[in-house]
């Protein structure tokens, strides 16, 4: 290809040159915004707390303290949604649950073949928008939004934690 002879003496637009930059000295510098940077109005922030032993197995979580905290919203444990495990979400409005336990389960005589399956079956039978992790290179995970009202997610998550317990 690179010595392909009818690219040979034939001026080009883009190749060779330069690109104008205008974004180049707020990335350099740090001023630049991105996705990360920008907060929704009404927006909640999600915290993750994780044991300090790592390997041990969790008997019981006490969510006293946190429920009489000034501001929490919601507690969700793991005793919330079985066999989804989520990586603690960094700075976005959205978290990557894992749902690869629910691989190859049965719901209502279909197999859940991947996270646009799962997806699927939650959309129809929880009424929950979410986004397969298999369409863009994060297979088992679905992407949930929390960019959003705190009973519409406490409400939505009952109905996605009821959904769960129905697949075999």
């Amino acid at each position: 290809m690179a010595n392909d002879t009818k690219f040979r003496n034939r001026q080009f637009k883009s190749v060779g040159t330069r690109p104008p930059r205008p974004d180049g000295l707020d990335k350099v510098t740090g001023r630049a915004k991105y996705g990360a940077d920008t907060f929704a109005p009404g927006q909640l922030v999600a915290l993750v707390l994780r044991s300090p032993h790592a390997h041990a197995q969790i008997k019981r979580i006490d969510t006293s303290k946190a429920e009489k905290l000034t501001g929490v919203k919601a507690i969700i444990t793991s005793n919330d949604l079985p066999d989804v495990t989520c990586e603690t979400p960094s700075g976005a409005f959205y978290a990557f649950p894992d749902f690869s336990a629910y691989l190859g389960r049965d719901v209502n005589g279909e197999i859940l073949k991947d996270t646009f399956d799962i997806s699927d079956y939650i959309l129809g039978c929880a009424q929950v928008v979410t986004v397969p992790g298999d369409g863009f290179g994060a297979p088992g995970h679905i992407r949930f939004s929390y960019a959003t009202d705190t009973r519409i997610i406490q409400k939505g998550m009952e109905r996605v934690k009821t959904a769960l317990e129905n697949i075999n």
